[in-house]
């Protein structure tokens, strides 16, 4: 027990002070319940689905950093814009320069700090913007976020599991070595009901927000999910940006390019007018 507390002091947000302490809270360590994400290096896809792709799109590749994110990051005293969210801030499906986060960066003439994450939660999200706060020069944050049900929790190692209600997770041989599915299937029970979702996520929300006031970051927030984008707008009395599934990416499942230019595009133009969350 005591390595576990251990475990929880060391990989606190706020303890956060250099890159590499951000490989907890990357792709790498995204157990949902097991991570698709390769190691750091170039891959042509990351799922079946892309192997599968249409004919219509060009071939590309995914760069995966060294700390488990994708492309490049800035450096640590370099103005940036960091986006954080789950795969359709990844920009699972898409070359970089047609994802929303390159459009806007190459727009505005800021480096892109990418840490997006496959299957992660608004609390999860959280965690990764106060870790990211405490060592990046970040001057705006675009969140982009998903279902207000995804949660994630911490097992008896100390690493953090994704896991997506309403969907009851496999139990496989290969899942039991990575997280702990007891555990898991604990949290689908009858206790915890759609309410409870609400209310877990509109207090991360809250805390993503507090981390942006308490950093001077200006806050773009934004959804792919009709439910999340009603409880912005009844908790915080403010209208998130939509980010739509118009078009698909290569993988026939995340928003395409065309989507991604619309969001990158209504973003723009409330970051030239300066219309962040207050």
């Amino acid at each position: 027990m005591t390595d576990f507390f251990n475990n929880l002091k060391n990989r606190t947000p706020y303890n956060a002070k250099l890159p590499e302490d951000m490989l907890y809270y990357s792709n790498l360590s995204n157990h949902f319940p097991i991570s698709r994400i390769p190691p750091p290096g170039i891959h042509k896809w990351l799922s079946e689905h892309e192997a599968r792709k249409s004919i219509n799109y060009k071939e590309f590749s995914y760069n995966i950093n060294d700390i488990g994110f994708r492309d490049d990051y800035p450096g640590m005293l370099e103005p940036c814009i960091g986006y954080f969210g789950c795969s359709c801030t990844f920009g699972e499906g898409l070359p970089t320069e047609e994802t929303f986060f390159h459009i806007i960066s190459n727009e505005l003439g800021y480096r892109s700090l990418n840490l997006g994450m496959l299957g992660t939660g608004v609390d999860r999200i959280h965690m990764t913007f106060a870790a990211a706060a405490n060592i990046w020069n970040i001057k705006i944050a675009v969140i982009t976020l998903p279902n207000h049900s995804r949660i994630s929790y911490t097992d008896k190692n100390g690493e953090i599991v994704n896991i997506n209600p309403p969907n009851t997770p496999s139990v496989s041989d290969e899942n039991k070595k990575l997280a702990d599915p007891i555990r898991i299937q604990s949290l689908y029970t009858k206790h915890f009901n759609n309410e409870y979702f609400y209310a877990h996520a509109k207090d991360h929300i809250q805390g993503i927000i507090n981390v942006a006031k308490l950093n001077d970051i200006k806050l773009i927030l934004g959804t792919w999910s009709s439910t999340t984008e009603r409880l912005i707008q009844k908790c915080f009395n403010y209208n998130s940006i939509m980010l739509d599934h118009g078009d698909k990416a290569r993988d026939n499942l995340h928003p395409g390019k065309i989507s991604n230019k619309q969001y990158a595009e209504e973003i723009i133009e409330n970051i030239k007018d300066e219309k962040f969350f207050e």
